[in-house]
């Protein structure tokens, strides 16, 4: 078979043809690829048409990193982008793996990239050892819209139905917003989420105001807080979505009105309920974490391969990982001293 890789100016991109794929995510939307570019350095996106011979494919997109001026690294996506998946965008996704070295390849020759990493949501695990590729995987949960509702309230678990109940029986109630306030809401909230944990945040609120920016205009995000009856928020929820998928970006909370209102059992059934009624197909939950589990979805596996043309790198790039978390562990430490 012979590929023709195209790259294209995303600002003079078919936005028609872009969008035109059963299974596009909001990852690699225009909408999100500006958020990329407003909230990381030293990026370039780059997206290729990809044709077999005269026959259009889809596309891939992606973007480059330059770190200290010349080593070059291919992101689809790239750890801490707020990104869970990038890569194809094909009419048929069946294609994608055998279409990976061939990406890879021409990123090589044309960027320089010396590091490559790609990931698709449906990706499978074995089809990618199949072809002798590095893979890394973590499993996270999602929850088949298509179902009635009545059909996904019977999934939660009898002690989420009843805290939902008890946030009912409270007064409470559920709001959107998309203010300055929200953001500030959410952030101290994070924070203090992070903080129970000993960590910190791993990005900052900037990231938060230019998603609500990027996204709103055209309903890709939900921003919901819950509301007491005397005017306390105790929980903030953040979903973004596009086309079949929504996905969980965070669900903070107050740690000390958690036990008189419950409220994140409320947000994420309001989120469900949200994006079922506009159309997607399913619902995932960011990650993993087996309280995620009372929602009644499934497990599902996320895939990602990666590439290297300096030997040792995948073991440079873990210890850097590991040095990041001890280091952002370190940070919340000291600033709860």
């Amino acid at each position: 078979m012979m590929y023709k890789l195209v790259e294209v100016n995303v600002d003079h991109i078919n936005e028609g043809r872009f969008n035109k794929f059963e299974t596009k995510t909001i990852y690699t939307t225009k909408e999100w690829l500006r958020f990329i570019i407003r909230t990381q350095s030293n990026v370039k996106i780059c997206v290729l048409e990809i044709y077999e011979n005269d026959r259009f494919l889809g596309y891939f997109t992606g973007a480059i990193v330059t770190l200290a001026k010349s080593f070059r690294i291919l992101g689809s996506p790239f750890n801490g982008w707020n990104t869970m998946s990038m890569g194809f965008d094909l009419y048929d996704s069946s294609e994608a793996i055998k279409l990976i070295p061939h990406v890879v390849r021409y990123f090589q020759e044309n960027h320089y990239c010396l590091y490559s990493q790609i990931s698709n949501l449906y990706f499978d695990k074995d089809e990618l050892l199949i072809c002798n590729m590095r893979v890394q995987s973590s499993v996270g949960y999602q929850t088949d819209l298509t179902l009635p509702e009545q059909e996904l309230y019977s999934r939660l678990s009898k002690g989420t139905k009843a805290n939902i109940k008890k946030f009912e029986r409270m007064d409470c109630r559920v709001e959107e917003d998309y203010s300055q306030e929200f953001v500030d809401l959410y952030w101290n909230q994070l924070v203090e989420t992070f903080g129970k944990q000993g960590l910190a945040p791993s990005y900052d609120k900037k990231r938060i105001e230019v998603m609500i920016d990027e996204l709103s205009e055209n309903g890709m995000i939900l921003c919901i807080k819950a509301v007491t009856p005397e005017g306390i928020c105790p929980a903030t929820l953040i979903q973004i979505g596009y086309g079949y998928l929504s996905i969980t970006v965070g669900c903070p909370s107050f740690l000390k009105y958690q036990k008189d209102f419950r409220p994140n059992e409320a947000l994420m059934w309001y989120a469900i309920k949200h994006w079922k009624h506009k159309g997607a197909a399913l619902f995932d939950y960011g990650g993993g974490g087996e309280y995620k589990k009372k929602y009644g979805g499934n497990p599902i596996e996320y895939n990602t391969v990666s590439f290297s043309r300096i030997p040792g790198l995948f073991a440079l790039k873990e210890i850097a990982k590991t040095a990041y978390w001890k280091l952002n562990s370190l940070k919340a430490r000291i600033k709860t001293q």
